[in-house]
């Protein structure tokens, strides 16, 4: 297994009490070596933090909830009361019915 790796960009502390986030997640194969990606921003758009993060082999909709899990989790140690998720996946969004069978998650 890989060593998981973590790239941070900008400041995780003080956010507004609003954010914008975006998430992301992948891996290569199904299952295979899998990342996540988030980015938060102001409701303007501005940039205030990036995150990613290695996960180890995990599955595409590993990845994906994973996403969406560590952008809720950051949210919350910021003491956010808003925030707006957005994804280009239809899994954590409820958008679609799906199983999820890790228990991880």
């Amino acid at each position: 297994m890989s060593e998981v790796q973590i790239i941070q960009y900008g400041s995780a502390d003080q956010w507004p009490q609003e954010v914008l986030v975006y998430t992301d997640g992948a891996s290569r194969g199904n299952p295979g070596p899998a990342s996540v990606g988030i980015h938060v921003c102001d409701f303007s758009e501005n940039t205030i933090f990036e995150y990613g993060e290695t996960l180890g082999e995990q599955t595409n909709n590993f990845a994906e909830y994973s996403a969406v899990k560590i952008a809720l989790e950051m949210a919350c140690e910021q003491k956010v009361e808003k925030i707006k998720i957005r994804s280009d996946s239809e899994l954590p969004s409820g958008r679609r019915a799906y199983c999820r069978s890790s228990q991880a998650l």
